[in-house]
């Protein structure tokens, strides 16, 4: 990985894209700072996993859903509060 400056990167930037396309990762340094790296695009492929349903929407319309524990019933504020009041 090679090192450059940032004034050196915006001066001289299609030939560093150019290396970066060829496969060079590029450490960029603000005076003796390392704050980015330019690497290649990886593509990680774009795919839809689909999964069948179990059942059809029907049936979970018909099925009966058990209330939620007390515990379970409080607000996002209170929960938070709760949080907070315990540290």
């Amino acid at each position: 990985m090679r090192n450059i400056k940032i004034g050196e990167l915006k001066a001289q930037l299609s030939k560093y894209i150019r290396s970066v396309r060829a496969g060079e990762a590029l450490t960029v340094m603000d005076r003796a700072t390392p704050v980015a790296v330019i690497s290649p695009y990886e593509d990680q492929g774009t795919k839809i996993l689909w999964i069948e349903p179990v059942r059809t929407w029907k049936e979970l319309m018909k099925m009966k859903v058990r209330p939620l524990p007390k515990a379970l019933k409080r607000t996002m504020s209170k929960a938070l509060s709760e949080d907070r009041e315990s540290r």
